[in-house]
């Protein structure tokens, strides 16, 4: 199966995943009853992932500082050393080739805050490959410090190609569902920049989103694009099993409303996890998982 459009995919993730629950072809009355087998969920277009891995280190740093818009600048922290910074705060570009064997895990995260966490109270960012990840969700959270996650994932990039391609438009409401526009190519996955915060109120779970941006935060004639104006959909798997997301509900932006420059988003809770998926109009995703 196959489909340009986020909805499309997460629907169909989650048809396959609760296979059991749905009706039986050959007697209409009974469920099928049999669990989903196993399946991969890929994310294509063209792409060099070859050529990218065997690039020599530093033009592989200096490719990477240009992707994500950080400055090469070495410092340490608990002995730990930092390759570049981000907005002035740490980045950790990690080495896959020296490190073949080991995978970035709560072990590995839990081993740098060890012993960052009492000099450092802020963001730290960890830039590797995608498959060298052990986490669907795009940061973890220990004490007072975010650990982020930019992940490079297999598509086509001008700067390995110099190929154009068009950006692929995400609807912001159910009536554009179907109108998303024909692609030239992928490009490098950019996380919007989400900040909120989640309380309780009568018994209620409601998240208040305070800040979306994309990284594309002009249109194509130069006009800046303002807060949430880049968002698209929001995706909430409000029973998380803690390993496969299951789409309970679908939000459009359109039916969303911005009040003092928030947006409160209701939860109907029935487990302790929760997960959330932000895509802006790009298709770049920000996932987030909490306990409630």
């Amino acid at each position: 199966m196959c489909d340009i459009g986020k909805l499309s995919y997460y629907t169909m993730q989650k048809r396959i995943l609760t296979i059991e629950d749905s009706k039986s072809l050959q007697k209409k009355n009974k469920k099928y009853e049999k669990k989903a087998k196993n399946f991969i969920t890929c994310m294509l277009g063209m792409y060099d992932l070859d050529s990218l891995m065997k690039l020599e280190w530093s033009r592989y740093v200096d490719f990477v500082a240009d992707l994500f818009e950080l400055k090469i600048e070495k410092t340490k922290l608990g002995g730990i050393e930092f390759n570049a910074q981000k907005d002035q705060e740490p980045v950790l570009i990690w080495d896959y080739n020296k490190y073949k064997e080991v995978i970035i895990d709560e072990n590995f995260i839990e081993n740098i805050h060890q012993n960052i966490s009492e000099k450092y109270d802020g963001r730290i960012f960890i830039v590797a490959p995608a498959n060298s990840f052990d986490f669907i969700e795009d940061y973890v959270e220990i004490d007072n410090i975010r650990y982020y996650f930019l992940k490079i994932p297999y598509q086509v990039i001008r700067e390995l190609h110099k190929t154009p391609f068009r950006k692929i438009l995400q609807p912001k409401n159910k009536n554009d569902i179907n109108n998303i526009e024909t692609a030239v190519g992928f490009h490098f996955m950019r996380p919007p920049t989400v900040k909120n915060k989640k309380i309780k109120e009568n018994g209620k779970t409601k998240i208040i989103l305070e800040e979306f941006k994309s990284y594309y935060y002009k249109d194509e004639n130069g006009k800046i694009l303002e807060n949430f104006e880049t968002l698209s959909t929001i995706f909430i798997d409000e029973n998380y099993d803690g390993e496969t997301f299951k789409l309970d509900k679908t939000i459009f932006a359109d039916e969303l409303e911005i009040k003092d420059n928030k947006i409160t988003i209701e939860l109907e809770v029935k487990n302790t996890k929760v997960m959330l998926i932000y895509v802006d109009i790009y298709g770049n995703e920000f996932k987030e998982i909490f306990e409630v």
